[in-house]
């Protein structure tokens, strides 16, 4: 979420926050603890994505108001301080109608936190890719996988049919 380069303004020490797209909970978990104490409201358009988010929120204690609907479907009761929205956007077939009805959400002075994918940003994982396949190692060699470090890297440890592990990226790979 916010780095160490912007701090949240006072008067948001305690938002009402909407995570639009919150998916499996992950994006959910960590604005929900950046902005603590917030008031959480969270909605997926995936039912399955909407499960385990709701697990991973009682797991890290988020207390929230989660759904299941779309983006252009949601009808908030009131505004939302902060929005957290990050890879939904891009793949509406309009993508403005959704920042149009994001931006009906936010109340004047509100924080958006707005995550579009691009190619620029996924160059690393498009080149790890073909060099992975251009290789012609067998499937399963070589995995990208996503997720809390903590409950991968615990799983991944413990599973019987792995027998190395190599992790890029944050030290909270759980090891």
């Amino acid at each position: 979420m916010a780095g160490p380069e912007w701090s949240p303004p006072a008067s948001l020490e305690s938002p009402h926050m909407l995570v639009a797209g919150c998916g499996t909970g992950r994006e959910l978990v960590s604005a929900a603890t950046w902005w603590e104490p917030a008031s959480v409201t969270a909605f997926d358009l995936s039912s399955a994505s909407v499960a385990i988010a709701a697990e991973q929120a009682q797991r890290y204690g988020v207390q929230l108001e989660l759904r299941q609907c779309e983006l252009l479907e949601f009808r908030p009761e009131s505004q939302f301080d902060v929005i957290v929205c990050t890879g939904v956007l891009h793949h509406l077939p309009d993508p403005m109608a959704g920042w149009r009805a994001l931006r009906a959400m936010l109340r004047p002075g509100g924080v958006m936190w707005i995550g579009l994918y691009s190619r620029r940003a996924r160059e690393g994982i498009t080149a790890a890719k073909e060099v992975v396949e251009a290789a012609g190692l067998p499937k399963g060699v070589f995995n990208l996988v996503n997720g809390l470090g903590p409950e991968v890297g615990a799983a991944m440890s413990a599973h019987p049919d792995i027998d190395m592990i190599s992790f890029t990226g944050s030290t909270r790979a759980g090891i």
